[in-house]
């Protein structure tokens, strides 16, 4: 997302003040020497940090956030690490003769244009350096459900050395500030009640299996498209341009219809 043709979509996004949560794929885009022979290194074990982080860094270095000092990117699982990193970031980046250098150093748009989440960190000690790292402000509770466990989640806040008032940005004042602004306005929640229709589908068919949590909607393939729920999402000017923009570059849902799936039954 560093090319210059997604120029529009940066522009929209910062006007509307919605962050970009950049997560991992599934599915590999290159092949890489370095995992032949290796299935344990593909994933969440170690190369999905090394995909979405090599993406953000991408983003620092082609001046995004020059020209789009408003934009927010929010990266899950502490980072993918790219905080603890940040001394080394700027020490190499001095050693280097650019034609069109950054306004600032790189460590310096981790906590202000690159916020982070706790999902799939457990441990309070990574929690506690993140913190230190880039600032409370910046770190937003997450848990990864369901590969991890909400309670070791929760458990990782509380047994972070920081002090109560840290922990509650942590939790949930952070995530008010960046995301509340939302609500209503570009985003409608699932009703509490709501059932994966392919558990529902499947229990038709004498094939009932378990699923694994609520659900959430797929990115409807027209704007105006009902929701789920049987009600429309309100979305400005501006937003219309970001949903144009998304659907020229990714593909449109099977059907061109919006499916609503939970976690592991998506995809």
């Amino acid at each position: 997302m560093d090319d210059p043709a997604y120029g529009e979509l940066w522009s929209a996004l910062e006007e509307l003040r919605v962050p970009l949560y950049l997560h991992p794929g599934s599915l590999p885009r290159d092949d890489w020497h370095v995992m032949r022979g290796r299935p344990e290194m593909y994933g969440a074990s170690w190369s999905w940090q090394a995909e979405t982080g090599g993406h953000a860094m991408r983003l620092i270095y082609a001046g995004v956030f020059d020209r789009h000092p408003g934009a927010t990117l929010i990266l899950g699982h502490l980072g993918e690490f790219l905080p603890f990193q940040r001394s080394r970031f700027d020490s190499r980046y001095r050693s280097l003769q650019l034609d069109a250098p950054l306004e600032r150093m790189p460590s310096q748009y981790f906590g202000s244009n690159i916020l982070i989440t706790t999902s799939g960190v457990l441990a309070p000690e990574a929690v506690q350096a993140a913190v230190l790292s880039i600032g409370a402000e910046a770190v937003m509770f997450a848990i990864d459900y369901p590969y991890e466990s909400t309670a070791e989640a929760v458990d990782s806040i509380e047994k972070c050395d920081v002090s109560p008032e840290v922990k509650e940005k942590i939790a949930h004042l952070n995530a008010r500030r960046v995301l509340g602004h939302l609500t209503g306005r570009h985003m409608v929640a699932p009703p509490v009640t709501a059932r994966c229709p392919v558990r529902s589908q499947e229990a038709e068919a004498g094939r009932p299996r378990r699923c694994h949590g609520p659900y959430v909607p797929r990115r409807p393939a027209g704007l105006d498209a009902p929701s789920p729920w049987g009600r429309r999402a309100s979305i400005s000017a501006a937003g219309r341009e970001v949903c144009k923009l998304i659907r020229s570059v990714t593909r449109p849902s099977k059907g061109g219809q919006a499916v609503a799936l939970c976690g592991r039954c998506r995809g």
